[in-house]
């Protein structure tokens, strides 16, 4: 059965609190509901909780110390509050809630909090005196205030031999809030238009002109999408990778053939997203079979194929447009163009800038999300960040 949490993006924090070492129950939860779980611990955390553990369930390095020797300063804690969809800090301890709710920053837990945006959730879990201490009471009321959830505690049996509440939620407990916070803040499922992949001009019946372009960029758009529960219609042309089920599928060869299909699937739709690398040009005149290898050609002569962003651009009324932009260089050009197309947002990038770290067909690309118009400053990031990236701007604005 789909759950609530398939696709969605969870941040655990782990803080010194004994029930710690129920925190690899808790991730196995949440990904078994489909889930996709990273982990922020601190010292004391992780004196509870051992970190290969954490790090083998999630297959993430757990977050522990926000300056590691040898690490850029954009440091991965703040990269990873960028990905939360809801950071969860389970267990809560009542030296962590303090923190939390003065605004202290001095381990990745608390550096975490900060930096999200996201929806978050607490689930303290302490001794009952602590727990109903005058401070810990202020506290979890002043974080309730600046925006986040509590979740109480079970009561029963406690570590220090006592009984009261205290006890940490079930994991399944904390699963089904998480779920119920996020459908509370989910935007309306809207309907998506993705173009990608390549197009291909025949030249004869042999020959073509095309681009380079493996649809992966594409697809993963396609695949995050549909995990935020959005409708897809995909206009995809000759493409290297599996194009992810669920989404409606219409398969095209040529720059005049995907121009109908977007066209004709655009007035049903809600956003556009224009990844095709589709080619500038056409053969003017198509010959029959094959040009003999031994036939000299002086000249192909090539028209303009229609610019079929443009084209959603000036039909899109209300509706957004996202567009791509390859540049060599200057991805500042890039994003003057489409902001002369009239796209919203604007994907630029660079797939030859290092050829051997990513580009095409490769998981990372040197790219820059934002408005069209905007200064570019990209960075090396994976496609399913920017496709993530990229939802996450539709979705706000």
């Amino acid at each position: 059965m789909p759950s609530g949490l398939t696709g969605r993006r969870v941040l655990l924090g782990v803080t010194g609190g004994i029930a710690a070492y129920k925190t690899p129950e808790l991730v196995r939860t949440l990904q078994k509901r489909g889930a996709t779980v990273r982990c922020v611990a601190t010292e004391k955390g992780l004196r509870l909780v051992s970190g290969a553990a954490l790090e083998a369930l999630t297959n993430h390095p757990v977050e522990a110390d926000a300056w590691v020797s040898g690490e850029s300063t954009h440091t991965r804690h703040i990269d990873w509050a960028q990905w939360a969809e809801l950071l969860v800090v389970a267990p809560l301890t009542a030296n962590t809630a303090a923190k939390l709710a003065t605004g202290l920053a001095d381990d990745s837990v608390a550096i975490a909090w900060i930096s999200c945006t996201c929806p978050k959730l607490l689930c303290p879990a302490m001794n009952t005196r602590m727990l109903e201490a005058p401070a810990t009471r202020r506290n979890l009321a002043q974080l309730e205030r600046d925006g986040a959830s509590v979740l109480a505690p079970d009561s029963g049996d406690l570590a220090c031999g006592e009984t009261g509440p205290g006890r940490m939620p079930d994991p399944d407990r904390i699963a089904d809030e998480i779920e119920r916070i996020l459908a509370s803040k989910s935007p309306r499922p809207r309907r998506v238009l993705v173009t990608l992949g390549r197009t291909e001009e025949p030249i004869d019946d042999v020959r073509m002109i095309t681009n380079r372009s493996s649809g992966r960029t594409g697809a993963d758009i396609v695949r995050e999408a549909l995990n935020r529960g959005h409708e897809v219609t995909v206009i995809a042309g000759p493409c290297d990778v599996d194009i992810p089920s669920g989404a409606r599928i219409v398969r095209v060869r040529t720059a005049l053939e995907m121009r109908e299909a977007a066209l004709s699937a655009w007035p049903g739709q809600d956003w556009a997203i224009c990844a095709a690398a589709v080619a500038d040009f056409r053969p003017k005149v198509r010959a029959a079979g094959k040009i003999p290898a031994s036939k000299t050609v002086e000249r192909i002569d090539l028209v303009p194929n229609p610019d079929i962003l443009a084209e959603l651009c000036q039909a899109k009324e209300a509706r957004r447009v996202a567009g791509f932009a390859l540049e060599t260089g200057d991805l500042e050009r890039g994003s003057m163009k489409l902001l002369a197309k009239g796209a919203d947002f604007a994907v630029c990038n660079d797939p030859l800038r290092d050829p051997a770290t990513g580009g095409f067909g490769a998981s990372e690309v040197w790219a820059w999300i934002g408005r069209a118009g905007e200064h570019p400053r990209p960075e090396w990031m994976g496609k399913t960040d920017l496709a993530s990236r990229l939802l996450d701007s539709f979705e706000a604005a």
